[in-house]
C-alpha cells in the first residue's frame, strides 16, 4: 500500500535512492553515533531495539519494544512512528495513521512527524493531503531537508515536473553533498526535457555514491536515448559491478545492442534477464522481439508464449504473437483469439488494433479489416 514512515525521512530508497537498511534506519530516526549520543533511558534502548528489529524485518518483536518504548517515555513521538511503520508494513493503514495522528497530538511542531503523515498519505495516493502535510513541515524547519527531499518525489510522482525541480534544488541548498537528492533533481530534469542537465546530476549522484547502482542505470538508459550507445554499455557494466538488479542490467543491455543493430548479442542478454527471472514475462516478450528481428521464427513464437504463460494479462505477448502468426499465415484462428485477448487487455491502444487487421487480412476478411483500422486510426487521433 504505501510508503514506509521510517524510510520516508529520505525520500523513498527504490525510487528515489537506495542506501542499505541500516544506513536508513539511522539516519532517518536521527540516532546514528556520529549525531547523536548513544541511548540512555530505558525507554530509548527499547526504541533501539525496536529499531534494530525492524531492520531485520521482525515486526513483532520491533512492535513489542517501541510500545514499551512509549510506555516508558508517553511524550516521545518516536516510537509511535515506529508502531506506525509496523502497521503499514503488516498492511494496517488505519492503524497507522492513529499512530501518526497521536505522534502528532505529541508534537504538533515537528517537522519529521509532518513529513512522515505527508509520505503515508503519499502511500495512500492522497497527494493534496500529501502536499499539505510536507509543505507545513518545510515551513517549521526550511533547514530541515527531509521535507523538501518527500517534495520532490511527490511532485515526481505526480508529474510535476518544475515543482519537483524547484524542491529538490532546495533540498541541495541545504546540503549540497546529498545523493538522492541530485539523483531525485536528476528524474525531475529529464522529464522536463533538460537530458544534459539530468545527466550532469546522475554523474553527481554517482560520484557520491560510488556504491550504489541506481544513478549509474539512469545514466545509462539515458545516454542510449542520446543514441550514446558505447558509453550506455559502458554505464550499465559499472552498474553490473555493484551489483544492480541484473534484470535491469540486462534488459538496458539488450536494448542497446539492438539499436546498435547486434542482434544476436542482444538475445545472449536477453536470455540472461529471462535466467534471472524465470517467472515474469517482459523479458521473455523482449527476447521474442529480438528473436523476431532475426527472423528466427520458432524461438521468437516460443518466447512469446512462455511469457503469456508467465502472466495471462501480458498483452504484448499476445499482440506480439498475433502479428508474428499472421505474418507467417500460419495458425490463424488462435491468431485471431490472440488479437482479439490483446484489443479486451488494452482497448485504448492503436497498436493492437493495426494488429487485429493484420490477422483479418491473413483470413482474407477485408471487411472485419477494415472495421479494425478504422478503431486504430480513430485511436491514434486520440492519442
Amino acid at each position: 500500500m504505501s510508503r514506509s514512515i521510517l524510510q520516508l525521512l529520505t525520500v523513498l530508497a527504490a525510487v528515489l535512492f537506495s542506501f542499505s537498511a541500516d544506513a536508513l534506519l539511522l539516519e532517518q530516526l536521527s540516532l546514528a553515533p556520529s549525531q547523536a549520543e548513544q541511548p540512555r533511558t530505558a525507554g530509548e534502548r527499547k526504541f533501539a531495539e525496536g529499531r534494530e528489529l525492524l531492520g531485520q524485518n521482525k515486526l513483532r518483536e520491533a512492535a513489542a519494544a517501541f510500545e514499551e518504548s512509549a510506555r516508558v517515555e508517553p511524550r516521545s513521538y518516536m516510537p509511535l512512528l515506529g508502531l506506525a511503520e509496523v502497521a503499514i508494513r503488516e498492511r494496517h493503514s488505519d492503524e497507522a495513521e492513529k499512530y501518526l495522528r497521536r505522534a502528532e497530538g505529541i508534537a504538533p511542531q515537528s517537522a519529521e512527524v509532518q513529513t512522515a503523515i505527508g509520505q503515508f498519505y503519499f502511500g495512500r495516493k492522497d497527494y493534496a493531503k500529501s502536499e499539505a502535510a510536507l509543505k507545513k513541515a518545510t515551513g517549521m524547519e526550511p533547514k530541515l531537508i527531509w521535507p523538501w527531499l518527500a517534495l520532490g518525489e511527490l511532485y515526481n510522482g505526480t508529474q510535476r515536473w518544475p515543482a519537483a525541480v524547484d524542491a529538490f534544488r532546495s533540498a541541495l541548498k541545504i546540503d549540497p553533498n546529498h545523493a538522492g537528492g541530485h539523483f531525485g533533481l536528476g528524474r525531475a530534469l529529464l522529464n522536463s526535457g533538460k537530458s544534459d542537465e539530468a545527466l550532469a546530476e546522475f554523474d553527481i549522484a554517482a560520484r557520491l555514491a560510488p556504491n550504489n547502482p541506481l544513478p549509474l542505470l539512469a545514466k545509462a538508459q539515458l545516454l542510449s536515448a542520446q543514441k550514446q550507445y558505447d558509453k550506455s554499455l559502458a554505464a550499465y557494466d559499472q552498474a553490473l559491478d555493484l551489483h544492480a538488479d541484473e534484470v535491469a542490467v540486462r534488459m538496458g543491455r539488450g536494448e542497446v545492442l539492438m539499436a546498435q543493430g547486434q542482434g544476436d548479442r542482444a538475445v545472449v542478454e536477453f536470455k540472461r534477464a529471462v535466467k534471472a527471472a524465470p517467472k515474469a514475462a517482459l523479458p521473455l516478450v523482449r527476447l521474442g522481439i529480438a528473436y523476431q528481428d532475426l527472423k528466427r521464427w520458432d524461438e521468437a513464437e516460443a518466447a512469446y508464449r512462455a511469457a503469456i504463460k508467465n502472466d495471462v494479462q501480458a498483452v504484448h505477448a499476445y499482440n506480439n504473437l498475433a502479428w508474428l502468426l499472421a505474418e507467417r499465415r500460419i495458425k490463424l484462428d488462435e491468431a485471431l483469439k490472440l488479437a482479439q485477448n490483446a484489443t479486451l487487455l488494452a482497448p485504448k491502444d492503436p497498436n493492437v488494433f493495426d494488429t487485429l487487421a493484420a490477422v483479418y487480412r491473413a483470413r482474407g476478411d477485408a471487411n472485419e479489416e477494415r472495421k479494425a483500422q478504422a478503431q486504430a486510426r480513430q485511436l491514434g487521433k486520440r492519442g
